[in-house]
């Protein structure tokens, strides 16, 4: 998850970087509006589930752990019937 975080924080920064090339090119843009389109990214990111969303590995660790614990609750259910 560390490495999708960094890879998204990267997407931010060159949006920012970008938005800060195309004011000294003279655009014009306010620090709302480049925050704005910032945020826009962000809730874009989150929406897709881009952000903060787990690696492959981690999903395939989520599922080992949960057939585990199935397993294991199922396990102890059948040792009270006996």
């Amino acid at each position: 998850m560390k490495q999708r975080n960094s890879i998204t924080l990267w997407v931010l920064y060159l949006l920012i970087k970008k938005q800060k090339n195309d004011y000294e090119e003279g655009q014009n843009l306010s620090v709302d509006s480049i925050m704005i389109m910032a945020k826009n990214k962000y809730k874009s990111l989150v929406r897709t589930w881009e952000w903060n969303a787990p690696s492959k590995e981690q999903r395939e660790i989520l599922a080992l752990n949960t057939k585990l614990e199935k397993l294991t609750s199922n396990n102890k259910t059948n040792q009270k019937e006996i």
